[in-house]
């Protein structure tokens, strides 16, 4: 009788000594996930031979010591560890957290007297980015969201590498590739990153002081107003003192041309200078945009931004009305043949057109010249005091 309760109190001192709870493991009935205890496994916070496993019920001399690294994604947890050479009876093992510990420590079915240290990393990819960029530019830079490794830091480090852009394209889809690797294992994502240009075209409209409307159209990176201004006044109400309608003895209908080629203007009236001021620069706003006589969140363009229409044929910017060759206008731009004044004579209606930027030097300002009779888009320096036609880009 003393011998069978000897026995009993035996049991109960060792199972006591063993249980250790930490990790989570795929219970042997395939029911629910359980704690562990020392007759399937432990998790230890440290690691070394010589750490004292026999204050956990280990036999030190006997000890088997085995090593492995996880990394895997963080959708994959719980993940079911199993390694043929120390689990010959195939226990799975599930780990539902690669975050509590940095090494989880397992008692593979050898027994007690072994002991299998798993290192697990879980990952979790970088979110898509989905963004528009602002107007007149065509890439951007962008801080990308960063992947999740837990832990993080650890030792050894998982290496993170991407192929990441120094700007990114709009209206181009782009992929950016991301390795993670530590030990022997690697894993590697995709984030897609797209950047839309902003909104112009279709329904984008923007409408004067005076209450003209015009349409925009997208040309390269540039969103500009599709049809010539038509304005008497600036946009806080002022006169705008040169704003002509085309008229000559074979088209004296001021109002019909107006209508559909817009009006003339000298380049001092475009810009908001005096007439007689061949000295000063444009007025600017606080983004160092020429406003002049464009609605407000529009400017003049200045030359570079101006000649980004060169990069399209004279013929591809051309209506397929009004012109004595008519264009094919497949670059949307639409332009019309407005004409110009000189010298105190309008010329080349249904011939010409002629758009100025906001870029002059003394008596002359720059202009882009489209003609029927020529396939080039030509940039050119014309007199101040000569009025010709104005397109305005969105801010």
């Amino acid at each position: 009788m003393k011998n069978t309760y000897f026995l009993i109190l035996l049991i109960i001192v060792s199972l006591t000594s063993f249980a250790q709870d930490g990790f989570v493991f795929y219970s042997n009935d395939g029911g629910a996930f359980t704690k562990s205890s020392a007759s399937v496994g432990q998790v230890f916070t440290e690691h070394s031979l010589s750490a004292g496993y026999t204050n956990e019920g280990l036999q030190q001399s006997f000890l088997y010591d085995g090593y492995d690294t996880l990394l895997i994604f963080a959708t994959q947890l719980p993940y079911t560890y199993r390694t043929a050479d120390r689990n010959p009876n195939n226990i799975p093992y599930e780990f539902t957290t690669a975050t509590e510990y940095d090494n989880l420590y397992l008692l593979p079915p050898y027994g007690i007297d072994s002991l299998m240290d798993v290192m697990v990393y879980s990952v979790i990819c970088p979110a898509d980015v989905d963004t528009i960029a602002p107007y007149s530019v065509c890439a951007i830079p962008i801080v990308l969201p960063q992947p999740t490794v837990n832990p993080n830091p650890s030792i050894p480090p998982v290496v993170v590498a991407n192929d990441a852009l120094a700007e990114y394209p709009c209206d181009q889809p782009t992929f950016v590739n991301w390795s993670f690797r530590v030990s022997d294992k690697s894993l590697n994502c995709t984030q897609n990153v797209t950047v839309h240009f902003p909104p112009c075209g279709g329904a984008f409209t923007v409408t004067d002081v005076d209450g003209n409307t015009y349409n925009s159209v997208r040309v390269g990176c540039y969103c500009w107003t599709k049809e010539n201004l038509k304005p008497l006044h600036y946009s806080d109400g002022s006169d705008i003192p040169v704003a002509l309608a085309y008229y000559s003895e074979f088209y004296s209908n001021t109002t019909a041309n107006v209508d559909t080629y817009g009006r003339l203007y000298s380049w001092q009236s475009s810009v908001r200078l005096p007439e007689d001021d061949f000295v000063s620069s444009p007025p600017t706003d606080a983004s160092g945009y020429v406003q002049g006589i464009c609605p407000d969140n529009w400017r003049i363009p200045i030359d570079s931004e101006q000649n980004s229409l060169m990069s399209f044929s004279a013929d591809e910017h051309r209506t397929i009305t009004h012109w004595l060759i008519p264009g094919t206008d497949l670059s949307g731009f639409s332009a019309l043949p407005a004409g110009i004044y000189q010298n105190g004579r309008y010329y080349n209606l249904k011939g010409n057109t002629y758009f100025w930027s906001c870029s002059g030097n003394g008596v002359n300002a720059s202009a882009l010249m489209l003609a029927y009779s020529c396939l080039d888009v030509l940039s050119g320096q014309y007199l101040k005091s000569d009025a010709m036609s104005i397109r305005c880009l969105k801010n």
